[in-house]
């Protein structure tokens, strides 16, 4: 819930270069957030270990439609995460990974 007690819908954090930490705190707060439709992290130098933590919480979300990945540092390695995120999650309807390092072993 945002200030006032609005409901966030979309989050944008692009450029934020969000660190493990930050990934982490994040993945928790997105696997228990009812009201989140979007998810924009582009351009923050996630790496393998950040996209799984990321993931890992998509597992658990009931409410994200959206998440934009893109321009990151995420590699084939994160690919059996993303894969088991999107055979857990029925909501997600999007996922962009544009500018990534996914290759063709990603895909």
């Amino acid at each position: 819930t945002g200030p006032g007690g609005d409901a966030i819908i979309e989050l944008i954090l692009n450029g934020k270069r969000l660190g493990e930490k930050g990934a982490e705190n994040l993945s928790q707060e997105i696997a228990k957030h009812s009201t989140l439709r979007k998810l924009t992290l582009t351009a923050n130098r996630i790496n393998n270990t950040d996209a799984e933590w990321i993931f890992t919480a998509l597992q658990w979300n009931a409410s994200l439609a959206e998440v934009d990945l893109s321009v990151n540092q995420i590699t084939h390695k994160a690919s059996p995460k993303i894969k088991l995120a999107l055979m857990k999650n029925s909501t997600l309807t999007k996922v962009m990974l544009n500018s990534n390092g996914l290759g063709v072993e990603g895909a």
